[in-house]
């Protein structure tokens, strides 16, 4: 059995009315868990225990397994989620989160629904609430029926708003693209620069010091650790599971991307960069052609969505989203919600981020 099963057995079994909430016991039951993501309708690779097995082997990263079992050992409902640590005791202590990516999926009957939803999230609550200062959960569809429930729960919502480029045919994306942004990345091809994936780990390697320099300077957002990255990058060999591109000018490596799929459904933007301003005078623009890279997979290879994972909170600016926002596309406000498990250390954090921001030192 693999390691990461056996990891999760470890975790209690409850047991509510007909339903059975505990993780996965033997690899039977990874393939059911497997197969019930395929074939949910909002199924994602996020609920996935391919992605759980990728942040099993990530450092400071610990998956979450739940599932609803009904009486006929069926799977009902799914939830998984990830507690994000940083290194070092003190930030360690201080922002450790825990993440639900598109998810809980509930495949119950109409009548148990709410009550596998209700009894799934209570689970996780009680698996990851007191090894995290808060929960949220990021949707990734309409979860409007749930939204009550969770309140209850003692999770608040927040608008998120997010950027799906449809990818049925070329005609339609570039037809959704501003000219300009066609023009970057026909003049990128035509000077020179073009998309690969990685060659070995080294190579992962450059990218991740560029991706950390963006994240330093810019993003201001902790970076998951390097093996995350070369964990991703040796899943992703196959293209099933999902994509790793640099861009190449010459021998160097100006930028890449990340994207995990959702076979059949959805390619989803991860992580990207690209050292623009290095290149611009030569006529490279490495983050665009990076966001480009997914855009291209897709048209090829049956894949009729890209995801571009978040543009930001409605009427706040954001150049994030002005980028984004010239490749096309729809934008959705499925929102998020967070439920803060520990108020102290909740209120101790956001001071101190704040006066860090105010310091210029985050």
């Amino acid at each position: 059995m693999p390691a990461f099963v056996l990891h999760l057995t470890t975790f209690y079994t409850k047991k509510f009315m007909d339903i059975t909430i505990r993780p996965p016991e033997n690899n039977a039951e990874m393939e059911n868990w497997s197969e019930f993501v395929s074939r949910h309708p909002d199924g994602n690779i996020f609920q996935s225990p391919e992605m759980f097995d990728l942040w099993s082997k990530t450092a400071q990263f610990e998956p979450v397994c739940r599932l609803a079992f009904n009486q006929d050992n069926r799977i009902t409902g799914v939830a998984v989620a990830v507690i994000i640590q940083e290194k070092g005791w003190i930030k360690r202590h201080f922002s450790s989160r825990a993440v639900i990516y598109g998810g809980p999926l509930i495949a119950a009957e109409p009548g148990q629904r709410m009550t596998v939803f209700m009894e799934l999230m209570k689970s996780m609550i009680g698996q990851v609430g007191t090894r995290s200062v808060f929960l949220q959960i990021r949707n990734f569809f309409d979860t409007s029926e749930f939204k009550e429930a969770l309140h209850t729960l003692g999770f608040r919502y927040s608008q998120r708003l997010n950027l799906i480029v449809p990818a049925f045919s070329e005609e339609m994306v570039l037809r959704g693209m501003s000219k300009s942004r066609h023009r970057q990345i026909q003049k990128s091809k035509k000077n020179g620069a073009v998309l690969a994936a990685p060659c070995h780990s080294g190579e992962v390697e450059i990218f991740y010091e560029i991706l950390q320099r963006l994240y330093r300077d810019q993003v201001k957002k902790p970076l998951p650790d390097i093996s995350f990255f070369k964990a991703f990058y040796e899943k992703s060999k196959d293209e099933s599971f999902g994509i790793f591109r640099v861009v190449k000018y010459g021998e160097k490596i100006v930028g890449g991307i990340v994207c995990p799929i959702t076979p059949g459904k959805t390619i989803f933007e991860l992580y990207v960069c690209g050292l623009d301003k290095e290149y611009e005078k030569s006529g490279i623009y490495p983050s665009v052609m990076a966001t480009w890279a997914p855009i291209e997979f897709a048209l090829h290879h049956g894949i009729p969505s890209f995801d571009f994972m978040g543009v930001g909170v409605p009427h706040r600016s954001y150049g994030v989203r002005d980028f984004k926002m010239r490749f096309g596309g729809n934008v959705v406000n499925f929102g998020r919600y967070a439920r803060v498990n520990n108020q102290l250390i909740y209120l101790i954090s956001e001071v101190g981020y704040n006066l860090l921001v105010a310091l210029r030192r985050v």
